[in-house]
């Protein structure tokens, strides 16, 4: 189903329209990409874990970013499904795009369950960036 379509849908009756019944069929389609960002870029974060977010319902991660927005050397931020990572990503040099992209550490840390948490942390304080996760849905 298109978004078109399914905004058809959602003007088809009143109660279609109030329910949004053709974006909730939308959404339930399976293989449908989502992404998650969390914005770091102005305040630095520390080494504790920040949530980027929950999972609502069964995905895959295809995809992690890290955009660094400061140069801190040797900085690393590690993506983690609970408190278990996935992957480590570059982020030291200010304006690099990094990706983990299919090399990670926990390939079944790529599968989410709804209600699972994503998070990342840095090795190092002071670390400033955009950090962002494309998952599609299972």
């Amino acid at each position: 189903m298109t978004s078109t379509q399914a905004e058809k849908i959602n003007r088809f009756n009143p109660t279609a329209e109030e329910v949004k019944l053709g974006s909730e069929i939308l959404a339930t389609q399976t293989g449908q990409a989502f992404s998650y960002f969390l914005d770091l870029s102005a305040t630095a974060f520390d080494t504790e874990a920040k949530t980027i977010f929950t999972a609502p319902f069964a995905m895959r991660i295809i995809r992690l970013n890290a955009l660094a927005m400061a140069t801190v050397a040797d900085a690393t931020v590690t993506f983690a499904k609970g408190t278990t990572a996935i992957a480590s990503v570059a982020c030291a040099a200010d304006g690099t795009l990094t990706s983990a992209g299919a090399k990670v550490a926990d390939k079944a840390g790529l599968v989410l369950a709804a209600g699972d948490t994503v998070t990342v942390k840095s090795n190092e304080a002071g670390v400033r960036g955009i950090m962002s996760v494309d998952c599609v849905r299972l």
